[in-house]
């Protein structure tokens, strides 16, 4: 789900920071770029910057969880093709005759092969690639429009254009954006705050996430203990 379909969602509680502000800067305070909001962008550019803002972030989000998945299932690999070598080596060297743990063990790398082409397909390096010039060009935008060297409707179509240069991101990638941003600055200076259901559904998709992780990892372990005990 696009963030821009959950500007006006309920699952979220929007402020009106603008009208707050006298013609001046609200920083995020904490952050390495500056959130603007200036009185005289209007609503609709107000809400445009808003929007692209929180876009890029989740963009950002999204590029981060590319490279982690690249980097753990390269792992991943790398740890099961150990495994099943190191099993191989000792069934033909050492307990010869188990004819069932050698068929569970020629399963097992049968199965690295095969994920191995699988994860291959993902593509994770080079859709973190786009994320992260689609992110950048969000900046872009969002700075031109702040100073005002372009119009709230060519922004408008020009963010259009972006986001359409690559692959949405997910809906967990804006959850993970809203609630880590509200973690670590002042809630005073954010227009937009996490409801219980975007809590829940980020620190969910963390655990999910984390026990996967766990559960692949120690696979090559249960296999062995499963062998061990035919």
């Amino acid at each position: 789900m696009d963030d821009t379909n959950l500007e006006e969602s309920s699952l979220l509680v929007a402020r009106d920071k603008p009208q707050k502000v006298e013609a001046k800067h609200c920083y995020l305070l904490g952050a390495p770029e500056h959130l603007f909001w200036r009185s005289n962008m209007g609503d609709e550019g107000t809400r445009l910057a808003s929007r692209i803002w929180w876009t890029r972030k989740a963009r950002i989000k999204a590029e981060q969880r590319m490279l982690r998945y690249n980097a753990f299932f390269n792992a991943l690999l790398l740890w099961y093709s150990f495994s099943a070598v190191a099993a191989s080596v000792y069934y033909l060297n050492i307990a010869t005759g188990d004819q069932t743990a050698e068929t569970i063990w020629l399963i097992f790398s049968i199965l690295v092969l095969a994920l191995a082409g699988f994860m291959n397909g993902f593509r994770f390096k080079e859709r973190a690639i786009q994320f992260k010039h689609g992110y950048e060009e969000l900046s872009t935008l969002y700075v031109r429009l702040e100073s005002q060297d372009l119009g709230a409707s060519d922004a408008a179509e020009e963010y259009r254009e972006i986001l359409a240069l690559s692959e949405n991101h997910l809906q967990k990638d804006y959850f993970a954006a809203l609630c880590e941003e509200f973690m670590m600055n002042d809630a005073t200076d954010l227009d937009r705050e996490p409801k219980l259901y975007v809590v829940v559904s980020y620190i969910f998709h963390l655990s999910a996430g984390f026990l996967t992780g766990l559960f692949l990892v120690s696979l090559p372990l249960l296999v062995l203990a499963a062998a061990l005990h035919m």
